[in-house]
């Protein structure tokens, strides 16, 4: 579920965790370190898209053991 520093998305600050990128996808994964949600954001996209654990893993093959780490909030 996301927060609402998700749902009111202004960049990649020091609130989100950098998890992977898929150059194929032209893509960045993040984790919001406030609420755990895994934002996907695509190269000049203004919104991030919300992914689940599943779809994150199935794009973004090089941050399965940034992925399988428990979140744990701070």
């Amino acid at each position: 579920m996301t927060c609402a520093k998700c749902r009111n998305f202004g960049g990649t600050s020091s609130n989100y965790e950098s998890l992977g990128i898929n150059v194929t996808r032209h893509t960045e994964l993040y984790r919001c370190k406030t609420c755990g949600q895994l934002l996907e954001i695509v190269a000049e996209a203004r919104a991030p898209y919300f992914l689940t654990l599943t779809e994150a893993k199935e794009h973004f093959p090089d941050a399965q053991e940034a992925l399988n780490r428990p979140y744990l909030k701070p």
